[in-house]
């Protein structure tokens, strides 16, 4: 028997207080391998319980820039392609539309509304998760813990140290497990950079990178690749970039509307 664990990360406070990682680490190149924060929550929970813990699923909350003057979308496109196809995390990118000003500063509720809405739906699952493991600062989550935890649920923050603001992490109260500190696993979180030579799956050219996915294309055709195009979603008419090529297209928030009421449908 083991206890069911659920990871919550917040990815624009990972962005925002990834230069506190990199300051503690003392390299600028330093960066996370994501896929081993699921191996340190296990670990840590592992170390504050007796029972077995099984890391049942990792959701990634992140945003997307649109019409920002001088933006290119293709590292963060790459970003969140590695975190669903190497990682195996559920993805959920929000647009954040800058409206072609390049002093605007936009703001967006739409990805703590989605962490928290997903959190306390699947905590309603009686038999969805025990343990949330959250990698999130704000203290306006502090509703959202508490409802999770009146459900029975136990809570895990997940925190970096030297980030100013301490609210969430000094309320001690709404926690059931020692804080887990990305800061004192920095050698195991670190992200294997060296480069290598890889064969282009398009074109076959070899060119030297330091990306260690499944997935190579060179510098040329990742700069070239037409395969992506606006579609529009034959549920709900919103447009979308996609490489889906049949004649039939579903929209992300269409698609994931229609697992969610199978999954309920099938409990």
């Amino acid at each position: 028997m083991s206890v069911k664990t659920h990871v919550y990360i917040d990815g624009s406070w990972m962005f925002h207080n990834k230069k506190y990682l990199i300051d503690a680490y003392g390299e600028e190149d330093y960066d996370v391998d994501y896929k081993k924060i699921p191996l340190i929550i296990q670990e840590h929970l592992l170390n504050n319980l007796t029972i077995d813990v099984d890391i049942v699923r990792t959701y990634f909350y992140g945003t997307m820039p649109v019409n920002k003057p001088e933006f290119s979308p293709n590292k963060q496109k790459a970003f969140y392609k590695y975190l669903k196809e190497e990682c195996y995390f559920v993805t959920d990118v929000f647009e954040v539309d800058y409206q072609n000003d390049e002093l605007a500063k936009p703001q967006t509720n739409a990805l703590p509304v989605a962490l928290a809405s997903s959190l306390l739906y699947n905590a309603g699952l009686n038999t969805s998760y025990d343990i949330a493991a959250i990698a999130l600062g704000d203290p306006d989550y502090v509703s959202m813990i508490k409802r999770a935890r009146m459900l029975g649920k136990r809570i895990l923050l997940i925190g970096i140290k030297n980030t100013p603001d301490t609210r969430l992490r000094s309320r001690t109260a709404l926690l059931d497990y020692p804080v887990l500190y990305l800061d004192d696993h920095l050698e195991t979180l670190k992200l294997d950079r060296h480069e290598h030579y890889r064969q282009c799956m398009s074109c076959s050219t070899e060119e030297m990178t330091n990306w260690h996915g499944s997935d190579f294309y060179c510098s040329n055709c990742r700069e070239n690749d037409t395969r992506a195009q606006l579609r529009t979603c034959n549920n709900c008419n919103k447009e979308e970039e996609t490489t889906w090529s049949e004649p039939y297209y579903y929209c992300f928030d269409c698609r994931e509307s229609h697992r969610k009421s199978q999954n309920t449908f099938n409990m």
